[in-house]
C-alpha cells in the first residue's frame, strides 16, 4: 500500500515539484552565464576587501569566495531564491498529513486497512522526493552553464555535487521537523506557518552569529550553519560532519514525528 499513497503523492503534487526544478534549472544556468560575463577575478576580489569595513571582513569572508569563478555556481545552491524555492516545497511536502486532516480526507484514508506508519512513509517519500531531485536539477544547470562557458578558474561541474548534496541535506533536516510539527496539526495552515517561523528563526539565526558574539553561541542550533556550498566546491579538504549532523536531525524528527502520529486521535 505504501507505493499507491506514494503514487498519488507524487501525482498530486508532480507539476509543481516538476516547474521548481527546470525553473531552479535555468537560474542556476543563468547565474553561471552572468558570472562569466563579468570579471570575477582576482581585480574584483581585491577591490571588495578594500571597501569592506574591517569589522564586517570576518562576516562577510565566506561571500567573497564567490567573487571568483569557481565560487560563482555554488553560490547559486544558497541563494535565497533557491533557498525559498526548494523549502517551500518541502514544507508542502511535509505538510500533508495536516492537510488531509484539515480536510477529512485523512480520516477516510485510515479507516481501511492502511497502517498510519505506512501512510508517513509514502509523506517520505515525497519529501525525499523532492530532497533529491531539485538540488539534483541546480547540478544539471551549473553542469549546463559550465559546458557553455571557458574561464580562469573554472572548476568541472562534478566539483559541485557535494554543493548538492548538502542542499539536498539542508531540505531533509528542515523537512523533517516540519514534518514533526504537521504530524500533530489539525490545520495545515498552523504547521507551515510554525514550520516557516522556525526556518526563518534558524536562518536569522545564523546570519547575525558572524557580526554579534551573542549569535554565535547558539549558532549551532541553526541548519543553515551545517551548510557551506561554497566551501565545498572551491577547498576539496572540507570536513563531512555537517552533513551527518543534518541527517542525524532529519532521522531524529522523523522518528519522533513517527511516534507522535501514532498516538495522535485523530
Amino acid at each position: 500500500m505504501k507505493a499507491p499513497l506514494f503514487c498519488r503523492n507524487l501525482r498530486r503534487h508532480a507539476v509543481v515539484l516538476g516547474a521548481l526544478a527546470v525553473g531552479l534549472g535555468v537560474f542556476e544556468d543563468l547565474i553561471v552565464r552572468v558570472a562569466a560575463q563579468i570579471d570575477m577575478g582576482t581585480g574584483l576580489r581585491a577591490f571588495l576587501e578594500q571597501i569592506i569595513p574591517p569589522a564586517m571582513k570576518k562576516g562577510l569572508a565566506q561571500q567573497l569566495a564567490f567573487a571568483s569563478f569557481a565560487g560563482a555556481p555554488a553560490f547559486g545552491f544558497q541563494h535565497p531564491v533557491t533557498l525559498v524555492a526548494a523549502l517551500a516545497f518541502v514544507v508542502l511536502a511535509a505538510t500533508i498529513p495536516a492537510g488531509e486532516r484539515e480536510s477529512g480526507f485523512l480520516d477516510l484514508l485510515l479507516a481501511r486497512p492502511v497502517r498510519r506508519s505506512r501512510y508517513l512513509i509514502a509523506v517520505l517519500g515525497l519529501l525525499l522526493a523532492g530532497a533529491v531531485l531539485l538540488p539534483l536539477a541546480l547540478l544539471a544547470g551549473a553542469a549546463a552553464g559550465l559546458a557553455r562557458v571557458s574561464v580562469e578558474g573554472q572548476l568541472p561541474w562534478w566539483r559541485y555535487a557535494p554543493c548538492a548534496g548538502g542542499l539536498a541535506v539542508l531540505l531533509l533536516s528542515i523537512g523533517g521537523y516540519t514534518l514533526f510539527l504537521a504530524s500533530g496539526a489539525r490545520r495545515r495552515g498552523r504547521a507551515v506557518g510554525l514550520a516557516v517561523g522556525v526556518t526563518l528563526l534558524t536562518y536569522v539565526i545564523e546570519v547575525l552569529a558572524d557580526f554579534w558574539t551573542a549569535f554565535d553561541r547558539i549558532r549551532w542550533v541553526s541548519p543553515f550553519h551545517y551548510f557551506k556550498p561554497i566551501a565545498a566546491a572551491v577547498v576539496p579538504e572540507t570536513p563531512i560532519q555537517d552533513p551527518i549532523v543534518l541527517l542525524g536531525v532529519f532521522a531524529a524528527f522523523a522518528v519522533l514525528a513517527a511516534a507522535r502520529f501514532e498516538r495522535q486521535d485523530l
